[in-house]
């Protein structure tokens, strides 16, 4: 079973959850454990704590996703969960279609009604966000935030750390 603690406690944090939640109602062996945020005041019945709390678990027992939509934001929380030994998960939808000839990286969110063609590679960390389609050979690199109703066409290059904007064709 893996066991997932999601970095970050706001709304597109709350959207990962509902995707592993769906997830686990297909049938997949997760289990969510809640969120990790540095704000105190937030923590609480599904915040687990801060980052201190990985002192006090088996590192081994729990993957995480960083689930902050700002690229270098979400670099920083990465970094700092590399530091600890932590190894990452992927939250992918099952109402998304990806290609068997597609390459998905570690720590990637994928929402519902995505659509990745063949060739195609989405870097790390990265998300594509509701209704996005990636088409045939194009690279997505590392920590990218594409937004809902972004549209790649084919042989498309998207350098690491971009945000493209909702609805964004390219």
């Amino acid at each position: 079973m893996s066991r997932i603690v999601i970095i970050g406690a706001g709304g597109h944090a709350r959207e990962v959850l509902e995707i592993l939640l769906a997830c686990r109602a297909n049938g997949d062996d997760i289990e969510p454990l809640g969120f990790i945020d540095e704000n105190p005041g937030n923590h609480g019945q599904t915040l687990v704590g801060d980052f201190r709390w990985f002192q006090g678990v088996d590192r081994s027992e729990v993957e995480v996703i960083c689930a902050v939509g700002t690229p270098q934001v979400c670099r920083k929380l990465v970094r700092r969960a590399q530091a600890l030994g932590l190894r990452f998960a992927s939250a992918i939808s099952p109402l998304a279609s990806i290609s068997p000839h597609a390459r998905i990286g570690q720590g990637v969110m994928v929402f519902p009604h995505v659509i990745v063609n063949t060739g195609a590679s989405i870097g790390d960390h990265t998300i594509l966000n509701l209704a996005v389609t990636v088409s045939h050979d194009t690279v997505v690199g590392d920590f990218c935030n594409i937004n809902p109703g972004v549209h790649l066409a084919g042989n498309v290059r998207v350098g690491e750390g971009c945000y493209i904007g909702m609805g964004t064709n390219i």
